[in-house]
């Protein structure tokens, strides 16, 4: 669909958008917005107000209030393909459906696997942190809370969104508690990782760059190079030893049988 946007938060100026293309079911729509403008026909306009959930992956919009009015311009329909052998020479060459069924499965399964972990870490830190007292410096949250800021202003950018129209203040407010939290999580996991004496080896470095550099088509020693001016390679090597005290806290987690962790050591 082809739309005319305004996107307007309380107390900001209002957002313009012209001749925006948005697809109904998009992964990045806002939560909801798919429900309301389907039924629109072509030159309708619609004003209607999305809360974002607190655990909204973008963390400046979370637990804020959106109103969005909706011109419908123009309706487009995809095509899709035919799913046969050569679609999937057309889209992974050498491929057949077949094998380009099990490499999809397989992402699934991953991704599956994934967001599984990533519910398991929250839920071991949630514990952890109930539990201890973990002080994050003022220093670390103010600089945990600009890069997030920082994030966000990329995206907007990305997104065609002039940055200059948002109220930073109110953002750097909102994002605090994140930040904080974050803070709270880094430094606890780094005490465990100094107290289990975790580290990482210069091979297994390599390792991981030969990986991200296939991902990103890249030479490692290109990659490297990239990483080395920005302390981009201490940062890795810090990530993946925070990693190995994830690991360790999920290997010496109790499980119910949902699946979810009740207790770790």
């Amino acid at each position: 669909m082809i739309v005319d946007l305004v996107r307007e938060s309380p107390g900001e100026e209002p957002d313009t958008h012209q001749g925006v293309s948005i697809d109904i079911g998009a992964p990045a729509n806002p939560p909801g917005f798919d429900d309301e403008v389907i039924g629109m026909a072509v030159g309708d306009a619609k004003t209607f107000t999305i809360r974002y959930p607190e655990d909204y992956s973008i963390k400046e919009l979370a637990a804020t209030s959106v109103a969005y009015t909706v011109t419908l311009k123009g309706l487009k329909k995809r095509v899709v393909p035919a799913l046969d052998d050569e679609f999937a020479r057309a889209v992974s060459e050498g491929e057949t459906v077949e094998t380009l069924r099990e490499k999809v499965r397989a992402r699934l399964r991953h991704e599956k696997e994934a967001d599984r972990r990533r519910k398991f870490r929250r839920t071991i830190l949630d514990a952890l942190l109930s539990r201890r007292d973990v002080p994050a410096p003022e220093v670390l949250v103010e600089s945990e809370t600009a890069a997030a800021l920082r994030d966000y202003a990329r995206y907007l950018a990305s997104s065609g969104v002039d940055p200059q129209k948002e109220d930073w203040r109110k953002l750097a407010e909102e994002a605090r508690p994140g930040a904080e939290r974050r803070v709270k999580e880094y430094l606890l996991l780094d005490a465990i990782a100094e107290r289990e004496g975790l580290q990482v080896s210069e091979t297994e470095l390599e390792a991981e760059f030969r990986r991200a550099a296939a991902a990103r088509g890249v030479e490692p020693a290109v990659l490297r190079e990239q990483m080395a001016g920005s302390g981009g390679i201490d940062a890795l090597r810090d990530e993946m030893r925070l990693a190995r005290a994830v690991d360790l806290l999920i290997a010496s987690a109790k499980v119910l049988p949902s699946g979810m962790p009740v207790d770790v050591k």
